[in-house]
Formats: structure tokens, C-alpha cells, sequence
């Protein structure tokens, strides 16, 4: 079933509309596409070798990983939506009333007990921080504006880079339509707070100083540089057209990776062997003479391929029998 919009007209008039079921198609489609090409981004920069990125019916993707090393990283760079937002802070009374601190796990209580009280258009969020004697992680109340007043679908860049105090920061760059909203942005609100949000998180929330021109600035949080350069991925790449739900997760493990790469080196020696024999057989001299090409061509292909560290995977153990009976 489709959204049904519906108008009241001053004289009585109601009017029923459909979205068509085209357009409705056509929408789905685009934001799968979106998914996995933003998907296809991350794991690229992520580094893994001949990655399986494929859709699965309507709304499903599939992702292969090869001898990733950090699987737990990998799915966290993954299901991160990277909606990166730029929102103003509440000015009003209600902000007063927000405690300085909360307690981590107690953010729910906090957002419930001020239900009602909350100007129109606004919202708590939260900032991680960490206490500096324990190392004690806490989080930050603010209230801002509900609507962003930049997001990061401007961005045409994402790095990192180390800050004053030797912590790792992201630095972004806008394109030229976001660093000319930006620099307007901060010219109308110089004094005022801006929170800069990703995921619905607060990562700071800085005092505009003044107009920000050249479509430049900076991400601070308690992150390592992992997680830093984590972000800077997911940004660069962009954002998620929507939250990702795992449906299966499964590993292989290094022993039936490793029976697999076994049972093809045992294949090759074998149809390579049948092969050599059959040119003897048939071909007498000629036939020896072609093996050792067929041997010296052998040599070339694997010192090419130790030489370049390419990965040895199942596909390429098929190429390298292929090769041989071209050959």
C-alpha cells in the first residue's frame, strides 16, 4: 500500500493523493544503489582484498570480506549511517535545566523527565567525554534545533589530522555550495553555539568566533586515531540513505579457508602433472620443449605476483590452471 496525502479545502473539498507506483519503484531502487555504492567506498578505503559487494532481491545487500583482519571494525565502518549535521543550540531557559553531566546509560532518564518541558523544535542530544584522574566516560547534555542548518552532504573531503594537544582530529572540506553555506552560517551566528552531530551524536559543540571562509573545519571527540580515521572513511564515502539491520553474520574460519586453498594447490599440481604428461606423450620433443616454456612462464607469473604481494585467492588459482593449459 501507498502514502495517501490528504488536503482539507476551506469550502468542504477533500482531496486523496497516491504517490505513483513508479516513482514509489524508482526511489527504492536509487537508495539501494545508493548503499552500495557509499558500501562499495567504505571497504575500499578500508583496504580489503577483492571484497564481494552484491544486492539480494529487493532490499538486502551481501558482503564478503576475505581475510579481513578486525571483523568487528569492518562491521562497525559498515552499519554506520555517517549523517553528518550541523545544528544550533537552544537559546532558551529550558537549556538551563539540563544537568552538566550524566552519567553513561542514564541518557533515556534524562530526555523523560524533561518530556513536555522542551521548546517547539528542539531536542536533548548528547557528547561522550572522559574523565581525565579515572579515564571515566560520561556524556554531555544539549539542547538544540531539531533542524540542521548544514549537513554533510556538502563534504568533499574528510582527513585526519593531529590537533594542538597531539589528538587526532578530522579535518573536513566542503565543496564550493557548502563552503559558501558554511561561510554564511557562521557570518549570521558569530556568538553563538553550533553542534557539529554525526549519527545523532554530539561530537563538539564550539562557540562561533567568527566567519569561517575557505570551506574549512574540524571535528574533535574523544577518539583514537583508529576511530578517527574510521570516521574520516564513512564521511568521505558519505552517508547511508538508511540504517543498516544485520540479518546474517557469519565466519568463515582460518582453517576451512585454509582446506579450500589446499584442495586447490592439490588440483593444479594434479591437472598441471596430466597436463606436462600428455604433451610428452602426444608431441615426443616438441612436447618437452613446450613444457619448459609452459615451467619458465610458471616461474614469471608467480615472481610477478610475489612481487606485486597480490593475494593468492580461489579465482586466481583457476587462472593460474588455465594459464597452463592455454599454455
Amino acid at each position: 500500500a501507498f502514502p495517501n496525502f490528504e488536503s482539507q479545502h476551506p469550502s468542504g473539498t477533500r482531496l486523496v493523493y497516491e504517490l505513483r507506483s513508479t516513482e514509489v519503484e524508482r526511489i527504492k531502487t536509487s537508495a539501494i544503489n545508493q548503499a552500495l555504492e557509499t558500501l562499495r567506498n567504505r571497504i575500499d578505503e578500508f583496504g580489503v582484498a577483492e571484497p564481494l559487494i552484491q544486492r539480494l532481491g529487493l532490499n538486502q545487500i551481501a558482503i564478503q570480506l576475505p581475510g579481513v583482519k578486525d571483523p568487528q571494525r569492518a562491521k562497525d565502518l559498515i552499519q554506520e549511517t555517517a549523517l553528518l549535521e550541523f545544528k544550533l543550540l537552544e537559546e532558551s531557559k529550558a537549556a538551563l535545566d539540563l544537568p552538566p553531566q550524566v552519567e553513561k546509560g542514564q541518557e533515556d532518564t534524562v530526555r523523560k523527565s524533561l518530556e513536555g518541558k522542551l521548546p517547539d523544535g528542539a531536542e536533548i542530544l548528547f557528547e561522550t567525554a572522559i574523565s581525565e584522574p579515572d579515564g571515566r566516560a560520561y556524556s554531555i547534555p544539549y539542547l538544540v534545533k531539531k533542524d540542521a542548518v548544514l549537513i554533510g552532504d556538502v563534504l568533499q573531503d574528510a582527513r585526519v589530522t593531529i590537533g594542538d594537544f597531539n589528538e587526532p582530529i578530522v579535518s573536513i572540506t566542503f565543496d564550493s555550495k557548502g563552503a559558501r553555506e558554511f561561510d554564511e552560517l557562521t557570518a549570521a551566528n558569530i556568538g553563538k553555539r553550533m553542534a557539529v552531530v554525526l549519527d545523532g551524536k554530539v561530537y563538539s559543540a564550539p562557540v562561533i568566533r567568527d566567519r569561517i571562509s575557505g570551506g574549512r573545519a574540524i571535528i574533535e571527540g574523544t577518539f583514537s586515531t583508529a576511530e578517527a580515521n574510521d570516521l574520516a572513511v564513512v564521511l568521505r564515502a558519505g552517508a547511508l540513505p538508511a540504517p543498516l539491520k544485520t540479518l546474517q553474520d557469519l565466519t568463515v574460519g582460518p582453517s576451512l579457508g585454509q582446506d579450500s586453498i589446499e584442495k586447490g594447490l592439490r588440483t593444479t599440481l594434479i591437472a598441471g602433472t596430466l597436463v606436462l604428461i600428455f604433451m610428452i606423450v602426444y608431441y615426443r620433443l616438441s612436447g618437452l620443449i613446450a613444457n619448459m616454456a609452459v615451467f619458465l612462464n610458471l616461474i614469471c607469473l608467480l615472481g610477478a605476483l610475489s612481487g606485486l604481494n597480490a593475494t593468492l585467492t580461489l579465482p586466481g588459482i583457476a587462472g593460474i590452471i588455465l594459464t597452463i593449459g592455454m599454455g
